[in-house]
């Protein structure tokens, strides 16, 4: 890759915001990654910070689990025993409660499971 600015001299990075190859000379670097210019580098600052407020906010961390899949685990085991239980006095519409119950605790386990593979909840 040719730096978009030197046509001369390779690239050794591409900015994180434009995707233009830059050499060592124009780029910007720091915690956030690789810009070609301030106003570049700005604006990856501004991304970083909306990253971070958005997995602040859906409870995104490590070593903690989002809401959605505790509600979900939470929520199952009820459906599940409410479903089981009119099922067993003969009423039919336990079916469906149950169903839902078990729909809840298989979508809250894959969360839960992608979450540790993905290191969020370690």
């Amino acid at each position: 890759m040719i730096c978009y600015n030197h046509n001369e001299i390779q690239a050794v990075a591409v900015c994180k915001n434009c995707f233009k190859a830059i050499c060592k000379e124009c780029t910007i670097s720091d915690d956030n990654g690789f810009a070609c210019s301030e106003k570049c580098h700005e604006e990856i600052v501004v991304y970083q910070s909306m990253i971070e407020k958005s997995k602040t906010m859906y409870g995104v961390k490590p070593g903690r689990a989002p809401v959605m899949t505790i509600l979900l685990l939470v929520a199952g085991f009820p459906f599940l025993c409410f479903g089981a239980f009119s099922l067993v006095n003969g009423d039919w519409i336990g079916l469906f409660t149950l169903v839902m119950g078990i729909i809840f605790l298989v979508i809250g386990t894959i969360s839960y499971i992608n979450m540790k593979k993905t290191g969020i909840r370690s």
